[in-house]
């Protein structure tokens, strides 16, 4: 029984990925867009599943800014610039065996706002589907610690690079340490590599890597707190250098969690301490977001 649903949903998957028809724009601009998987904020609850379980996670993430940056140096207020960019992602995962999960995640911008002061864009849409397969290498219950890798492909849902960005594949690094009692660590690494797509708009590739620190505050309430690392690397139109594109950022993500037995809610907010950005760009000055997690045994 198991086995055939998993047959049925891994078919389903291949055909929506296999069948979509490719549309690109002219656009060569991604910049203020968000960079990895907007579900790498707001939840660390990023293993493998027990096998025959079932874990749905959707967020919504909000970002601003209205500034200019040009390298790590802020710029004074030359226009009315200014940016609110809303995010909207759902990541559904089983536990196919007790150490491999297969996952898809699906992105949408309800509202991309972005006021430059001399050129205003708003665009909303579905950004991509993206399936990826997660390999427990280490579970080590006595020093309880786990090493899980996971491989995957990001197939954009439009044709506007800004919404969707490019076809590309997805590496993932996870490290899980309990430290002490209810005291952890995560580390998360992940890798967006993008391809170059029909009109020769070569993104740039994105990196990020999240500790978690998480300690169980009550009963039910969870505090954790991630330092992100986001890199964005150049981007390029006919192999010539797109001047404002790439970026680096550190951010300090604090988090409340709510644990109601198999749902949780949680909240949090991104602060930027460090902000590095190729040429001149708009940056962002803070976030903050809501993430739902539910939890299912299917089988049992």
């Amino acid at each position: 029984m198991k086995n055939k649903i998993f047959e049925l949903l891994a078919l389903i998957l291949a055909a929506i990925i296999c069948q979509y028809n490719l549309m690109y724009s002219q656009c060569g601009c991604c910049s203020a867009a968000f960079s990895g998987s907007a579900l790498a904020a707001g939840t660390s609850n990023i293993g493998v599943l027990k096998e025959g379980s079932l874990r749905i996670i959707a967020m919504h993430r909000a970002l601003y800014g209205d500034h200019f940056y040009d390298g790590t140096q802020k710029l004074g207020k030359f226009y009315d610039e200014q940016m609110l960019i809303n995010f909207t992602g759902i990541n559904i995962g089983y536990g196919v065996t007790k150490r491999f999960t297969l996952e898809t995640e699906i992105g949408a911008f309800p509202d991309k706002n972005i006021n430059m002061g001399y050129q205003i864009e708003r665009i909303s849409g579905f950004s991509s589907i993206n399936l990826i397969g997660k390999y427990t290498v280490l579970a080590d219950r006595d020093n309880k610690q786990e090493i899980t890798i996971g491989a995957g492909y990001r197939q954009p849902l439009s044709g506007n690079v800004a919404l969707s960005g490019n076809s590309g594949g997805i590496l993932q690094l996870f490290y899980f340490k309990n430290l002490y009692d209810d005291f952890n660590l995560v580390f998360l690494s992940r890798a967006e590599l993008f391809l170059i797509n029909p009109d020769k708009f070569e993104q740039g590739n994105s990196y990020i890597n999240s500790v978690f620190i998480s300690k169980k505050i009550s009963e039910k309430f969870y505090g954790l707190v991630e330092f992100r690392y986001d890199h964005l690397s150049k981007s390029y139109q006919e192999s010539e250098l797109l001047i404002n594109t790439g970026r680096s950022v550190l951010s300090i993500v604090p988090q409340l969690s709510c644990n109601f037995g198999k749902l949780s809610v949680s909240g949090f907010f991104e602060l930027p301490v460090y902000k590095n950005f190729n040429g001149i760009q708009l940056g962002e000055s803070f976030g903050a977001g809501i993430a739902l997690v539910m939890m299912s045994d299917l089988f049992n």
